[in-house]
């Protein structure tokens, strides 16, 4: 079943603006070399599925994703404000 195009364009914007909000707003030491990958968006809009790849040892993969479970707040007011949609996604 293909994705309809409104939740596609949705999923890939989605995915710009994290992979921006990475790179320029959080400044984590913990964070590495951390790549957005894709973004899956559910049907009714609520909930997204944000896929990351983390490069380097497996310590520093455990580190950086304990840093971005403790931003996901962060990220996703931030996210709220640049989407400008009526319901940003969790």
């Amino acid at each position: 079943m293909a994705i309809p195009y409104r939740r596609e364009k949705l999923s890939s914007q989605i995915a710009k603006e994290i992979s921006a909000i990475l790179l320029h707003e959080l400044k984590d030491p913990r964070m590495g070399f951390v790549t957005v990958t894709r973004a899956d968006v559910s049907v009714d809009f609520r909930s997204a599925k944000i896929f990351v790849s983390i490069l380097g040892a497996e310590k520093d993969k455990k580190l950086a994703m304990s840093a971005l479970k403790s931003a996901s707040g962060f990220v996703q007011g931030l996210l709220r404000k640049r989407l400008r949609i009526r319901h940003s996604p969790e």
